[in-house]
């Protein structure tokens, strides 16, 4: 028999939508398992203490923007639904 080789490791999904913050040290994406992950830009590490939950993608690239400020995120979800969240407490703050 043949062993079947593994493709990908089962929590990895993929990130169709990314965005930079302004202050140019991370950049987010929304990944295909219902979360926005962040990463550095400089070693390209996961910062697994920064992650947004909540809102459905469930596989559509939905799109993700900053406030200028850098203190707001803003991501779309599978339903039509625009969400607003709090880059400090990684929390929705409003759903429209």
């Amino acid at each position: 028999p043949v062993v079947a080789k593994h493709t990908s490791e089962p929590d990895m999904n993929s990130i169709p939508a990314a965005a930079l913050h302004p202050d140019g040290n991370s950049w987010t994406g929304q990944s295909l398992d219902d979360k926005i992950v962040v990463y550095d830009t400089k070693g390209f590490k996961p910062n697994k203490r920064k992650v947004f939950t909540g809102h459905k993608n469930q596989g559509y690239s939905c799109g993700l923007s900053f406030s200028p400020d850098g203190q707001f995120l803003a991501s779309g979800d599978a339903f039509g639904k625009l969400w607003f969240w709090n880059w400090k407490s990684c929390k929705n703050i409003r759903t429209i």
